[in-house]
């Protein structure tokens, strides 16, 4: 089914979903085995250097994964040209042996299990074009099973001479031994660490316990980063969470030492560098914190929330220009970064004006200066729109939004002029967002309009705490724009860090959200 729908996708000229993330995984995979084109970037490396090699025109889709989606391309990333040719020498020799069976019309009791095996080997191939599952052991353990029990059919059709089958077996079982030996501290690592997290999980949290497992797990299993970027983020989110000075400024610098432990492991890595640079900031040391998120930003440079601590580490180092730099950055990838009341603290007073400014500016150079794809260039033009109406300056809006505006757009700039909310709604149709304008018109339904306007748009029902946010601001505003703009109600979240642990094939411990307060 998978299959299938990739090739639909293709041949319908839709790009996104799963076909967008494997293209991704695909030309990152590519890049991977160029580097090195004979061995490739060695065996068990793509996780830990993926991001080294994520194209930055992927944006944040795939950008962080356990394997590659294409078994050939899995195989030419690590082991290169080699890889490829032991592929096509395994495709090559059951082909060869393919053609010699049929060749000489053998009557065999074996020609149903075989020709089965066979059959499912090559049902195999044509799934691993879109997937990789050799580290799921039923899976590898079965085709292992398959090619064992092949072999043994052909063995006098591939002339395999048997004197050496002892010393083979032999060497197959003292891999496995190796094998076994060398898994052993993974699997203790852990264990052990599992006591930490269920010691962090209590109602009276046990720091020490959590610290003294967890360095455990890390000491026995040293080259892999997810212990200790556990410690990091963990230490780093009870300092920020702490009323004790003394208590958070040690934290602090605990998780500051483990993350930079983990970059040592994995240095390619977003994660730590950004979570890095966010305890860096909160020490007090913006010119550690820029070089953190220089470092992310080269990696992920689509990633939400980047670009905004690089201005604000450059903001603290008084690196007024290159932190508005940084702003606009932030604001043209995330817009509502720009409408946010994060720019009312005292420290954004004299910048805000500056950032929107910038922005305008870099939306108008791009659309004046380069061929973009007509995607981009609406883009573009809306958000320039947009910018110039929050601002105030409705004739450049207008202006910037003519050719690219969309209904919602004009029935805002046209309340902006001063017609009433009322007599705007008829050239909408039915949406989460005319039912939040019905809600104003109506104050008499407000509450149940807004009701219906949320569960519309999320597929949930509105918090009662929200409702009456929502309900009140509305209550307190002389106008639709003025409460839009000033009294809407602002809230607060962290995002989550998609598959993290599932990513490091890791079940134990907390998922991380980024340390940044969003504010809306």
């Amino acid at each position: 089914n998978r299959l299938r729908s990739l090739l639909l996708a293709v041949l319908s000229g839709k790009a996104g979903g799963q076909l967008a993330y494997r293209f991704i995984t695909m030309a990152t995979g590519w890049e991977m085995g160029k580097s090195d084109f004979l061995t490739g970037v060695g065996g068990g490396n793509v996780p830990w250097l993926y991001q080294e090699f994520l194209p930055a025109w992927g944006g944040t889709q795939a950008e962080l994964i356990y394997q590659l989606h294409s078994t050939p391309l899995q195989i030419f990333a690590e082991w290169g040209l080699l890889g490829i040719i032991a592929q096509l020498s395994v495709v090559v020799l059951l082909g060869y042996l393919l053609w010699r069976w049929f060749a000489s019309e053998l009557e065999t009791p074996d020609l149903i299990i075989s020709a089965s095996l066979l059959c499912a080997v090559l049902g195999y191939f044509a799934l691993s074009l879109t997937d990789y599952q050799l580290d799921n052991i039923a899976i590898s353990g079965l085709l292992v099973v398959y090619l064992a029990v092949v072999a043994s059919i052909f063995r006098q059709e591939a002339l395999i001479t048997l004197k050496y089958v002892p010393q083979l077996a032999l060497a197959g079982f003292g891999f496995v031994v190796a094998v076994l030996i060398w898994l052993f501290p993974i699997h203790r690592a852990w264990q052990v660490s599992t006591q930490g997290f269920s010691a962090l999980a209590k109602e009276d949290v046990e720091i020490e316990v959590f610290v003294d497992k967890l360095t455990q797990a890390h000491e026995l299993v040293p080259w892999e980063p997810y212990y200790s970027y556990q410690l990091g983020w963990n230490l780093g989110e009870i300092a920020l969470n702490s009323n004790d000075p003394s208590q958070r400024e040690a934290l602090l610098a605990q998780g500051v030492n483990w993350f930079q432990t983990g970059l040592k492991a994995g240095r390619d890595r977003e994660f730590g560098h950004s979570n890095l640079g966010w305890l860096q900031l909160n020490q007090g040391d913006p010119a550690a914190a820029a070089q953190s998120f220089a470092n992310s930003a080269k990696l992920v440079p689509a990633k939400r929330g980047i670009f905004y601590g690089l201005g604000l580490s450059l903001l603290g180092e008084n690196q007024r220009e290159l932190a508005i730099a940084a702003f606009t950055l932030e604001g043209l990838r995330n817009p509502l970064l720009m409408t946010s009341p994060l720019w009312r603290l005292p420290q954004f007073q004299g910048v805000y004006p500056q950032v929107l400014a910038s922005a305008i500016a870099q939306c108008q150079d791009f659309l004046t200066n380069n061929s973009l794809s007509p995607k981009l260039e609406t883009y573009l033009h809306r958000l320039q729109g947009m910018l110039f109406w929050w601002q105030g300056n409705l004739p450049e809006a207008r202006a910037s939004l003519e050719g690219y505006s969309t209904p919602l757009r004009e029935v805002l700039l046209n309340i902006s002029a001063g017609e009433s909310v009322a007599s705007a709604l008829p050239s909408l149709a039915e949406s989460s967002q005319k039912l939040v304008l019905s809600a104003w018109a109506q104050p008499e339904q407000r509450s149940q309009l807004l009701q219906e306007a949320w569960l519309q748009a999320r597929q949930e029902t509105i918090p009662e705490v929200r409702l009456q946010a929502l309900v009140t601001t509305m209550a307190n505003s002389d106008s639709f724009e003025g409460w839009l703009k000033e009294n809407a109600p602002v809230w607060q979240y962290r995002r989550k860090r998609p598959g993290f642990p599932v990513n490091m094939r890791h079940m134990g411990g907390a998922i991380p959200s980024d340390y940044l307060q969003v504010v809306e």
